[in-house]
C-alpha cells in the first residue's frame, strides 16, 4: 500500500462531516428587520431576504420568535382592490441560486399575540426552519414606526 493511500479518504470524510455539520450552510439571510410597534399593539412583522446559493430548491417551512405567542409566515396579495392576508401553511419555496424576498405588502413573518411592544433598537430572535437546511438562527433589527427598511 503506497505511503499515502491513506489521504484521500480521510479528506473525503472531512468534507463530508463539513457538509453533514452545516446543512444551512447554502443559505444566507440579508437585510433583517422589523417596525417598532405601538404599546397596545398585538402583533408584528418581520422582514428579511433569504439567499439559496445551493443547487437545489429550498423551502422555508416556518418560524419562531420568543417575543410572540407564534409566529406565521404570511402573504399580503391586493385582490379586486380589497388587500387580504393570509397564513402560508406549506411555507414558501427558494428558488436554488435565487432570493426570497420577505417584505412589506407581501410576504413576510407575522408576530402574533406580542409579549411586549417592540422598541427601535431592539433586536428581534428569529429561529428560521428550512424543509433542507435545518433551523438556522438570525436576528432582526427593529427600525422605527414608519421605516421602509434598512438603509442600503
Amino acid at each position: 500500500m503506497p505511503k499515502w493511500s491513506w489521504v484521500l479518504p480521510v479528506f473525503a470524510a472531512f468534507v463530508t462531516l463539513i457538509a453533514v455539520a452545516d446543512p444551512a450552510a447554502h443559505l444566507v439571510v440579508e437585510r433583517a428587520w422589523s417596525r417598532a410597534t405601538p404599546p397596545s399593539a398585538k402583533n408584528g412583522a418581520g422582514y428579511l431576504t433569504i439567499i439559496n446559493r445551493g443547487k437545489a430548491v429550498e423551502r422555508l417551512l416556518r418560524a419562531e420568535s420568543p417575543v410572540a405567542e407564534h409566529t406565521e409566515l404570511h402573504l399580503m396579495a391586493m385582490k379586486d382592490g380589497v388587500m387580504s392576508m393570509r397564513e402560508l401553511t406549506e411555507g414558501v419555496e427558494i428558488p436554488a441560486q435565487a432570493s426570497l424576498v420577505l417584505a412589506p405588502k407581501g410576504t413576510h413573518l407575522m408576530f402574533i399575540g406580542l409579549h411586549h411592544p417592540l422598541a427601535e433598537g431592539d433586536q428581534v430572535p428569529v429561529t428560521l426552519h428550512f424543509e433542507k437546511g435545518g433551523a438556522q438562527k438570525t436576528s432582526l433589527v427593529v427600525l422605527s414606526v414608519g421605516a421602509a427598511g434598512p438603509k442600503p
